[in-house]
């Protein structure tokens, strides 16, 4: 799936992911875009 604010980083042997936040520009400040993303994820 494609997100606009985070990146999701699944590990290939494990049950494992890695969520990132993407908002640099806005020094990764929580939004309820990036909030719905996240709950999605």
């Amino acid at each position: 799936m494609e997100y606009q604010y985070i990146i999701v980083e699944k590990a290939a042997r494990a049950f494992t992911s890695l969520i990132r936040l993407n908002r640099p520009k806005e020094l990764n400040a929580l939004n309820l875009g990036l909030m719905r993303e996240l709950a999605q994820a």
